[in-house]
């Protein structure tokens, strides 16, 4: 059976929100993260995006050294964006836009997947070149369970994963690695 996969593009003039045919399995994983590379690599060439968040949700982040602007971005991810559960049989995707300003009333919202979206697409902005990380929490499952962000800096290999520790899954046994750019 397959699900929904719905689109929230609020940082766009036209496509707003958009809904389509989830694939099903390992296949609905690979649209998801798709869609999410191509969010991420849209909103990194906005300039007016970066400007915005350097200096409304990330104050001071440009005069810090490259360690503290990861820090920084990743705190603002994990601790400002309130998780948001996940609806069965939907699979969300949002810009950064959308998880700021559309998808809670009074709080910017979301799930592994849109947290995901916004840590990428920030640290983007500050020349970091994530990616994604889909894990399996049982070889038996036949779709990947959580995603995440990695990041490879000065050889050493980072694991980015916003969502709340008691939200993580306990263990991971099958990791796929998904490049943005």
């Amino acid at each position: 059976m397959s699900g929904q996969l719905i689109i929230h593009r609020d940082g766009r003039k036209f496509e707003r929100v958009t809904n389509h045919a989830l694939l099903p399995g390992a296949l609905g994983n690979k649209q998801t993260l798709d869609v999410m590379s191509k969010i991420v690599r849209e909103d990194s060439e906005s300039e007016d995006l970066r400007r915005f968040a350097a200096r409304d949700l990330l104050p001071g982040i440009e005069q810090k050294p490259c360690n503290e602007i990861l820090q920084q971005i990743y705190d603002f991810c994990t601790n400002r964006i309130q998780y948001l559960d996940d609806v069965p049989g939907v699979e969300r995707v949002a810009d950064l836009w959308s998880c700021l300003y559309s998808l809670g009333e009074f709080v910017p919202l979301g799930d592994c997947v849109i947290k995901s979206v916004a840590l990428a697409t920030l640290l983007s902005f500050f020349d970091f070149k994530p990616y994604f990380v889909a894990s399996k929490i049982s070889e038996q499952s036949n779709s990947f369970n959580h995603v995440f962000c990695g990041l490879q800096q000065n050889s050493i290999n980072f694991r980015l994963d916003p969502t709340p520790i008691e939200r993580q899954p306990p263990r991971m046994v099958s990791l796929y690695f998904h490049q943005i750019f």
